[in-house]
Formats: C-alpha cells, sequence, structure tokens
C-alpha cells in the first residue's frame, strides 16, 4: 500500500510542477516547452480510454512524455476443483521517448492489487503486484494507438484461509488499444 500512495504521491509532484513552470519555458507555439500542441504534429488529447486483454484502462497524459493510467483486469479459467477467478486493479506511470513520433517507446512501472478466488472453495487469493515495463505504442490516426509492452513483475500472494504465501518473479506481456477523447 505505501509503494502505491508513493506512486500517486510522485505523478501529483510531477503534475504540479508542470503546472508551476514559469512563461520562460513557453515553446515557440506559446505552449509550456514539452507539451503538445497539434501546430507542432503531436496528439493534443490527453484523455483516453483503452482496451487490453482481458480488460480496459483510463489514461491520462500529463504532458508529451509523462501519462498515468488506471487498469482493471479479470480473468477466470476452470480447474479440476472449480472456476478459479481473478481480478486486477493497477496502476501504472509511463515516460514516453520520441514523444512527437508515430511510434512511441516507453519506460513505466506498475503497484497493482491481485485477488483471485475458486467458486467451489473458500480460498481467497490476494496481495500486491509490482513491475517495471517497456514497450512501444503505434499511432494512427489522430485518435487511436495500438501498444505492447513487456517487463517483470514481483508478485507476493497470499491464501486467506491457511496463511500459506508465496512470492514471485514473472515476465508479464500486454497489450492494448487506446482511444484518445479529448
Amino acid at each position: 500500500m505505501k509503494v502505491l500512495l508513493i506512486f500517486i504521491g510522485c505523478i501529483f509532484l510531477r503534475a504540479s510542477s508542470f503546472a508551476a513552470e514559469p512563461s520562460s519555458t513557453l515553446g515557440a507555439s506559446g505552449s509550456p516547452a514539452g507539451t503538445r500542441s497539434s501546430a507542432e504534429g503531436a496528439n493534443p488529447y490527453r484523455f483516453a480510454l483503452g482496451l487490453n486483454y482481458l480488460g480496459g484502462q483510463i489514461r491520462y497524459d500529463l504532458d508529451s512524455r509523462w501519462s498515468g493510467e488506471l487498469r482493471y483486469l479479470t480473468g477466470s479459467e476452470d480447474a479440476a476443483t472449480g472456476k478459479i477467478t481473478s481480478q486486477i486493479f493497477g496502476l501504472r506511470g509511463y515516460r514516453f521517448f520520441r514523444a512527437d513520433s508515430r511510434y512511441r517507446f516507453f519506460l513505466g512501472t506498475e503497484a497493482a492489487l491481485v485477488n483471485s478466488d475458486q467458486k467451489n472453495t473458500s480460498y481467497t487469493v490476494s496481495g500486491p503486484a509490482i513491475g517495471g515495463f517497456g514497450g512501444v505504442e503505434y499511432r494512427f490516426g489522430k485518435r487511436f494507438s495500438l501498444g505492447l509492452d513487456i517487463g517483470p513483475y514481483l508478485l507476493s500472494l497470499k491464501e486467506e484461509k491457511t496463511d500459506v504465501s508465496e512470492t514471485s518473479l514473472e515476465f508479464i506481456a500486454n497489450t492494448f488499444l487506446i482511444l484518445y477523447l479529448f
């Protein structure tokens, strides 16, 4: 939980430092240096909704290089002991490179809460997941982008009934389609 609060704090600090930039840092278009301007060919839209494999996301671009995102994923699978259902709620931060290009390469971090339960039993597993990732986003049109990322995640899960816990390092890949709204 502390990591999630620190992550949220970093996003807000970045946003507040951006808002407090002096007027001397204005670019040629009259917008703050490093921000989006339709005259410069950058995407002018900041708020976006997206679909990813098994879920959805809401993204807000703080400027052309920094974004924050809320994510939700869900999935289920039939096992010999019954159906297992999982949910993941995550918060991501992105740092984009070549921000004004059609291909936007990025690095990022994510903090998430994982919950999984089995329908025929009372077993419930939950815990945090923290990871880093790198990837690329391809913009097509003014409002759409398609992306892929991969990275290592540390998962620390605990079964609530028996108090059995396990921590593991997993590599996770993600694909997404983004629609910029405004």
